[in-house]
């Protein structure tokens, strides 16, 4: 059984491993949040599209 949890584990961590930039997840995730909280009505994958490319949603007018 506890052999079976660590293969179990270290395939979890092969396959995740440097796939994903966990600080940058974060800072999406905690500004989703707080825009969420004051009211936005912007989707998670709008506010990656805002932070990545400086574009508004919708109107694709530029974030500055």
């Amino acid at each position: 059984m506890e052999e079976d949890i660590k293969k179990i584990k270290d395939e979890y961590i092969h396959l995740t491993r440097g796939n994903i930039d966990y600080d940058k997840f974060n800072n999406y995730l905690i500004t989703h949040h707080s825009t969420a909280i004051e009211g936005s009505t912007l989707s998670y994958q709008e506010i990656i599209l805002l932070l990545e490319n400086g574009i508004t949603p919708g109107d694709g007018k530029p974030f500055e």
